[in-house]
């Protein structure tokens, strides 16, 4: 959508050097960290040594940020795409895939979303802690995405974004600056 509708702005996006190009971006909005689950009882890929297998299952959301950091780092699984978070939870829990990627502060309700409980999911790797931002067209006047920005360093100032991000999203950290990307 973002990339076919003009004047458009999305909540949120994860950063990276090629979203960099395609959008203006403005954050951090929030700080987390995005990790690999198994199904807690999958002894097999839940352990303290974890390593990887080239024929490990993963479902990863298309064009998500996991297919580019997974790449990045050389870690090659065989990957199931799927258009949504929770389809990956709901195949972990049946074993149909090993791993799926998440973010800390999203990865509870998903599993509640999908049926199960976050106790039957174990964070097995660390991929990054991750900034989301909003992401504009590249169309939007850039007035527009300074207003936007003084509008989010008033609310850091004041409390309301800790009050916001704290209510709706637990286990993100607030940043301390905003900027334009």
């Amino acid at each position: 959508m973002i990339n076919n509708e003009p004047n458009t702005v999305l909540f949120t996006m994860s950063h990276s050097i090629e979203r960099e190009e395609q959008f203006i971006l403005l954050g951090p909005l929030m700080i987390g960290e995005l990790n690999l689950y198994a199904l807690r009882t999958n002894k097999e890929h839940v352990d303290e040594n974890f390593h990887f297998n080239k024929n490990d299952q993963i479902a990863l959301v298309r064009s998500g940020v996991c297919h580019s950091l997974l790449r990045s780092a050389g870690i090659n699984m065989n990957i199931t795409n799927i258009t949504k978070d929770v389809q990956a939870i709901k195949m972990a829990a049946k074993k149909r895939v090993d791993y799926f990627c998440s973010y800390n502060y999203t990865v509870a309700n998903l599993v509640v979303e999908a049926g199960y409980t976050k106790d039957q999911f174990q964070q097995v790797y660390h991929l990054k802690n991750d900034k989301t931002y909003l992401a504009f067209s590249k169309d939007v006047n850039m007035k527009t995405v300074r207003l936007w920005k003084q509008a989010m360093i008033t609310m850091i100032e004041d409390g309301a974004m800790a009050k916001i991000i704290n209510a709706w999203i637990p286990n993100s950290k607030v940043p301390g600056n905003i900027e334009i990307r």
